[in-house]
């Protein structure tokens, strides 16, 4: 579902004019996704680096900046390492990079700032974008 920039109303002389405005996920042109282990000791099933189609990554961009801050307090189920890196791009340079962790709390971290509690929605939609089912974002480490 596509979700449009919020509308503006300003009152001038009396008259309120209605505008959209522009928000981050406007100028993203793509996504690419990367899947990489935290842990050496743990190998996954190789996966090829996928780059996303403009829509789709406005939406998960939107998406990821609506998550709720994570409460790190919580304690997290098994967690062995699998994360996502996401770089959203506009006119060929990174505006926005994250980390989707696919175990434990299943938080996403901006490179600063406080990390986002993701939930099923967010990793249905990941999945969509990069054509794979939930099971398949989340396999076992090899050998287990």
């Amino acid at each position: 579902m596509a979700t449009l920039a919020p509308i503006v109303i300003t009152s001038i002389a009396g008259a309120f004019l209605l505008t959209r405005t522009r928000t981050p996920a406007d100028d993203v042109d793509g996504l690419t996704v990367s899947r990489f282990s935290r842990l050496d000791a743990n190998l996954f099933d190789h996966f090829s680096p996928r780059l996303v189609r403009t829509e789709p990554a406005r939406a998960l961009h939107r998406m990821v900046l609506g998550l709720p801050i994570a409460e790190t307090t919580n304690w997290c189920p098994i967690d062995f390492g699998l994360a996502y890196r996401l770089e959203w791009i506009s006119a060929g340079a990174t505006v926005l990079t994250a980390t989707a962790e696919a175990g434990g709390c299943r938080l996403l971290r901006f490179e600063s700032g406080k990390p986002r509690a993701t939930d099923d929605a967010f990793w249905r939609e990941l999945g969509n974008v990069v054509g794979l089912s939930r099971e398949e974002l989340a396999p076992r480490p090899l050998g287990l």
